[in-house]
Parts: C-alpha cells; sequence; structure tokens
C-alpha cells in the first residue's frame, strides 16, 4: 500500500520557503510619498524585511532588523518542521511537529497587519495624516517633519501611493496551505481497525485479532 503523506503540508512547506527567499527582495506592502518617479520617502515593508528611504537617504532600525530576523527563523523552522510531518504523518511526533508548524506563516500575517495599524497610528500622531492602505489619497500635513526640511523648504500637503504587493498574497496561500494541512491531517493520520492476520499492513492499521471461542488461545 502507498505510503501516507499530507500532500497540503508538502505544498505549505514549499509556500513557505518561496516566501521567504521572495520577501527578502520584494515588500508585502509599500507607500510612497510624493511622486512614484521621484519619492520624496518611500517605505518597503515586510515581517522579514523592511526599506526605508527619506530624502534619498536609506534607514535602518536595529530594533525592526531583530524582529526581520526572528520572523525569518521561526518561518524557517515552521517551514521544516511542517515538510517532516507532511512525509511521515503517522508517526508518534508528527502531531507535535504539526501543532508546532501550521501556525506560523498566519502567525506572520497578524504580526504584519498590526504593525500596520500602529505604523499608521504612529504617522498620524507625528505628521498629522493618515496613511491609506490601499490607492492614493493627498494628505495635509501638520508635523514638524515637514515643516523643516533641509533649505527651509516646507510641505503642506503631499501625495501618498501605497498598496499591498505579491508577496502580500503568497502569505495568505502559504497560511492557507498550512490550515489545510491541519485539517487534513484527520483524514491521513486515521487508523482503522482490521481484524485478521493479512501478510503485510501499512503502518497506520492497527491489527486486532478476535479472541478465541471459550477461552481458548
Amino acid at each position: 500500500m502507498r505510503k501516507a503523506m499530507n500532500w497540503f503540508g508538502i505544498a505549505g512547506a514549499a509556500s513557505i520557503f518561496l516566501l521567504i527567499v521572495v520577501s527578502l527582495y520584494f515588500p508585502w506592502w509599500t507607500v510612497v510619498v510624493g511622486s512614484v518617479d521621484k519619492p520624496l520617502a518611500q517605505f518597503n515593508t515586510s515581517p522579514l524585511s523592511m526599506n526605508v528611504t527619506f530624502l534619498g537617504q536609506a534607514f535602518t532600525f536595529p530594533l525592526i532588523l531583530a524582529i526581520n530576523i526572528s520572523v525569518i527563523v521561526s518561518l524557517l523552522a515552521g517551514g521544516i518542521a511542517i515538510l517532516i510531518y507532511s512525509i511521515n504523518p503517522t508517526k508518534p511526533y508528527a502531531k507535535r511537529l504539526l501543532s508546532f508548524s501550521y501556525r506560523k506563516p498566519l502567525y506572520a500575517l497578524i504580526i504584519f497587519v498590526i504593525g500596520l495599524i500602529v505604523t499608521n497610528s504612529l504617522v498620524k500622531y507625528l505628521a498629522g495624516f493618515d496613511v491609506p492602505l490601499i490607492g492614493a489619497a493627498n494628505a495635509a500635513t501638520s508635523g514638524a517633519i515637514f515643516q523643516s526640511l533641509p533649505g527651509g523648504v516646507s510641505i503642506t500637503s503631499v501625495l501618498l501611493t501605497s498598496g499591498f504587493q505579491w508577496p502580500f498574497y503568497l502569505a495568505m496561500i502559504s497560511a492557507g496551505l498550512c490550515i489545510a494541512t491541519r485539517l487534513y491531517n484527520k483524514k491521513v493520520a486515521f487508523t482503522p481497525i482490521v481484524t485478521g492476520t493479512p501478510a503485510q499492513l501499512p503502518s497506520n492499521v492497527l491489527l486486532v485479532c478476535p479472541s478465541a471461542p471459550n477461552g481458548e488461545s
């Protein structure tokens, strides 16, 4: 009999590994301040990396970098664990691996969305305007950031263009595959009860021999 495998888990693991690679080069969400061709500032972010430029200068933040690295390690561990589980879903350790791994992409999505909400609140407090999650909008500025630019320049309004990028939707697919892996586990890890003594039984079959009549063994 063919070995039981959780194909949702194998696809989920592959999507996690792909997500890690592409997220290092492509953001999940981006916002451009000013013209798209010559932006005043640009913010490219994902749970795995962040790239911020302002007036042509790039900035990094040690705390954000530490969070990015921790998410990468978490997703990598989850991908490896769910792959091992998916190849051997009937092993005694399989359920523990599944419980550890299948939530990882979902947690990354939740952390990311919460991070966007918090960042939006900070921008509103410091610069005095809301950042749209999707689309373009003209925003009036009231914070000190845009009122004291180099050369005595001040900006009273800015054009904001933002949107989710394709790796964000890949993350949603990955989270869906991992959740499907957990749901499908009930089928692949099911242990049927078989009576009799067949020559060969698969590893996920429990053999029960009927009792002999009249107490005979």
